[in-house]
């Protein structure tokens, strides 16, 4: 199959073959660290309901076979109550195989934060080294292993592994693989999760390798016989998630991949830099901050989570009041985070040249942004650069150069 991005829904799906949904990095239970209480209390409702929407997704649609690819919850200890809803999601669709591998939040330690599933026939945990389950009404075998602690240094993919060691299959045999880890490209990557050589993925002979871990959605790979992928996490956490998210679903069959993409997050995160160059005043820059976020989400605008980066030059006397621009952007949006990274405009050569502490400290950045200039470190001079805005603000006001929270 050659490669091909992410297709949302609508895409064409095969009307043979094994129906397969591959999820993963849902992280039930997640604190939602850069959102306020009862910001992240919504959170993690919506975050349980995208779990029971993808649940009734494969009740609607008879999905044969469920691959979770690791961090279904967001550490080893759950709630009785995420224990209740998980133990009831799984009993609606006992026609689904459900087959679960371990990740590195969610590991198999002995912790009994599986329990709640042990004795529901249809799901099946890979507890720890590489291992399979044969499906013999489906002409199926799925592969699956397990994280056993946070850290998994070790291949959890045995080098020289071919699915041809399992005997009683057939050329017509489906093989899956359901496992959480970094793939890596090349000699020389390490990794503490689970590092899988992508030559190893090449050689073993699986039809589809369904990946967790990396938390942004990949296209279909294709290496060797095998197509691998990630589906990234249904629910963004935080503003390093952004854009659409969700699942795979599809058919497969032996040498036959057809995926498709399928969104559902309720919410979508955004990263914007807007430049407010010449805005001098608060309510202005509501309005520019406000516009930017509508232009990037135009019907959705009110139910999505935006980080706005502010750039541009300002009145060397004006520092927004970032709390109250905040709480007015809130009235408006789901979740706002502000970055200021505004410089002011002012005439530098004019105020080096009081005489005053002001005066003082613009000659000693401006010394500091010259020499930075002239030894070609860009990165150097931005920070001087920043530095010294930062300066002249404080000079005019209060100033709180934090992220705000």
């Amino acid at each position: 199959m050659s490669v091909a991005e992410p297709v949302a829904e609508g895409g064409h799906v095969l009307d043979t073959g094994i129906s397969v949904v591959h999820a993963a990095d849902f992280h039930l239970g997640a604190p939602f660290t850069s959102l306020s209480h009862d910001v992240a209390a919504i959170r993690r409702a919506e975050q349980e309901q995208t779990f029971l929407d993808m649940i009734t997704f494969c009740e609607m649609h008879s999905v044969d076979v469920l691959l979770l690819a690791g961090d279904l919850f967001d550490a080893i200890r759950i709630s009785p109550a995420t224990e209740r809803l998980i133990r009831s999601a799984f009993m609606r669709i006992p026609k689904t195989r459900v087959f679960i591998a371990p990740g590195n939040h969610d590991p198999y330690a002995g912790t009994g934060l599986y329990d709640v599933m042990s004795n529901i026939d249809h799901v099946h945990i890979f507890e720890g080294a590489l291992k399979s389950y044969r499906c013999e009404d489906l002409d199926c075998v799925i592969w699956g292993a397990g994280f056993r602690s946070a850290r998994q240094p070790k291949c959890l993919l045995p080098e020289d592994f071919n699915v041809c060691s399992l005997s009683g299959c057939t050329d017509d045999t489906v093989h899956m693989m359901v496992m959480h880890g970094d793939v890596i490209h090349g000699p020389g990557g390490k990794s503490q999760y689970n590092p899988i050589p992508e030559s190893r993925l090449a050689a073993c002979g699986v039809d589809y390798v369904a990946l967790g871990h990396v938390h942004d959605a990949t296209p279909l790979q294709c290496v060797g016989r095998t197509t691998w992928a990630y589906s990234g996490c249904p629910e963004p956490r935080g503003f390093d998630e952004i854009g659409p998210r969700g699942f795979y679903y599809g058919t497969i069959m032996r040498g036959r991949v057809d995926l498709v993409y399928r969104h559902v997050n309720r919410r979508t995160y955004h990263r914007l830099e807007v430049d407010v160059s010449g805005i001098g005043i608060q309510d202005d820059l509501k309005h520019k901050l406000l516009e930017a976020s509508k232009k990037a989400s135009p019907e959705r605008f009110a139910d999505d989570a935006f980080r706005l980066t502010m750039i541009g030059r300002v009145p060397g006397d004006f520092s927004p009041e970032m709390n109250t621009l905040k709480r007015s952007l809130e009235k408006h949006l789901f979740a706002v985070k502000i970055i200021d990274e505004t410089t002011a405009d002012i005439d530098l050569n004019v105020v080096a040249g009081e005489t005053s502490l002001r005066g003082a400290f613009v000659r000693h950045m401006k010394t500091k942004m010259d020499a930075a200039e002239r030894e070609g470190n860009e990165g150097l001079a931005a920070l001087a650069e920043r530095g010294l805005s930062i300066g002249l603000k404080a000079f005019e006001g209060e100033v709180r150069y934090r992220e705000d929270s």
